[in-house]
């Protein structure tokens, strides 16, 4: 899933709003956060969470430019198989660009 939206936390910074995002998905309130950093994401600074969930691995990147508008970028896959489909996700990931 790629999506656009209206961050509402403002004054936060990028890893309370991924964090924020990611836990407000439905189904997603409980995962564990098992990787975080800083990466290059739709032509700026974002930041990627990757999470696991029954079974599931989850990962997010999301990029909030000065306008506020953010973007991510979601991808989920059983944990098994998830990181067969990765180089995929990571070239769709790479692709996103935002024009501030």
């Amino acid at each position: 899933m790629i999506e656009r939206g209206q961050n509402v936390l403002y004054g936060q910074n990028t890893t309370d709003i991924s964090e924020h995002l990611l836990r407000g998905t439905r189904g997603f309130s409980l995962v564990n956060i098992v990787k975080q950093e800083s990466v290059d994401f739709a032509g700026g600074y974002g930041y990627l969470l990757e999470a696991e969930m029954d079974g599931m691995t989850v990962m997010q990147c999301v990029y909030v430019p000065a306008d506020g508008q953010y973007i991510r970028s979601l991808a989920t896959g059983a944990r098994g198989a998830f990181s067969n489909g990765l180089p995929a996700v990571e070239e769709i990931a790479g692709s996103v660009i935002v024009n501030d």
